[in-house]
Parts: structure tokens; C-alpha cells; sequence
């Protein structure tokens, strides 16, 4: 089956069309992501290492877990059923907490253009490695990092840049402005 995305405008408002995934690349079209930052119960944030069986950015460290929003679902929907195909996790809806937006524009020859407007989300609690289910189709491989560790961590090793540049800067003010950095790495 075709997967099928809502087409936006670059203001991030639906077009009222859908278009399958491979046009959506092939033609550089706007639609929505979503991503979400899992923090454990020892303040610790989750990585992930994308598998080299994927076409973008195959082989890099990322967040938690991501997605294209699929036409006619919303992004917490998206986040869950991310959650659950790519690390086998059960969220349940009301412990996302969303901390906002950012879009990317960015080329990846022969594939095309990814022009998305990905939601963030943040999730906290107990959520152990030995409970998730990689999908090797979509992880290679899972692990937490100290948040006071985090930066370093990216430094040494080959990151996907939304993590880098907009999804860690997003959540590391939204922890700084609602919960204090300090009680995350304490």
C-alpha cells in the first residue's frame, strides 16, 4: 500500500491534497514530521542510531524516534505509532508533552528535497532498553546518554543534524524553562 502524505504550503497549512511519499521527496513538497525526546527516570535522554538500511541519513545518531505524519493523522498519532514501529514502545497519549515546531529544508541527492515541519514531543518515565523492540528496518541500535553528557556525545559521534541544530536546543530551553537543566543532571 501507498503511503500516503498531506501536501502543505510552506506556511504549514494543508493544501487539501495527499501525495505518496516517494512524490513528496521526488517533487521537494512541504508536509509534517513529528519527533519525540524520551528523558528516563535517571535523566538520562534517549538515542538511537538510524539503520544503514535507510534512505536519509542512513547510520547517524538520532533522538527517540521520528516520523512523516501520514495524510488525514495528526502528529501525536504520528509520535505514537512512530514509538511503537520503530522501538516497539506504548505511549500513551496524555504523557507527550509538546514543545513546539521547527521546519527543515534540506536536499539529499538522488532522493530529492525534504521540506518538513516536524512537532516536537517530550516524553518522561520509565522507559528501559531491555523493553524496547528495535525495528532494524528503522534502529540499528539504542542507548541513553547522561543530558550533561549529551553535547559531547554529538561532538564525538556522527548525529543527524535536526538533533544537533533544533530538536536538542528546543527541548535542553524547555527543561531549562519549566523543570530547571540542573534537577535533569543531578
Amino acid at each position: 500500500m501507498t503511503e500516503m502524505i498531506d501536501v502543505l504550503n510552506a506556511d504549514g497549512t494543508k493544501t487539501g491534497r495527499a501525495a505518496p511519499k516517494e512524490q513528496i521527496f521526488r517533487k521537494g513538497l512541504w508536509h509534517r514530521g513529528a519527533t519525540l525526546c524520551v528523558i528516563n527516570d535517571r535523566g538520562e535522554f534517549l538515542l538511537h542510531k538510524r539503520s544503514p538500511h535507510k534512505r536519509w541519513v542512513p547510520n547517524v545518531w538520532a533522538n527517540g524516534t521520528a516520523g512523516r505524519v501520514d495524510a488525514g493523522e495528526s502528529a501525536t498519532d504520528a509520535i505514537i505509532r512512530e514509538s511503537f514501529e520503530e522501538l516497539g514502545l506504548t505511549i500513551p497519549e496524555s504523557d507527550l508533552i509538546h514543545i513546539g515546531n521547527f521546519r527543515v529544508e534540506e536536499e539529499n541527492p538522488p532522493h530529492g528535497w525534504s521540506r518538513v515541519i516536524f512537532d516536537v514531543f517530550l516524553i518522561r518515565g520509565d522507559y528501559r532498553l531491555n523493553r524496547m523492540r528495535l525495528n532494524v528496518f528503522e534502529v540499528s541500535e539504542a542507548r541513553y546518554v547522561a543530558i550533561d553528557k549529551l553535547e559531547e556525545f554529538m561532538d564525538r559521534n556522527p548525529t543527524i543534524t535536526t538533533l544537533r541544530d533544533h530538536i536538542w536546543p528546543m527541548v535542553k530551553k524547555y527543561l531549562e524553562t519549566n523543570e530547571g537543566l540542573n534537577k535533569c543532571i543531578q
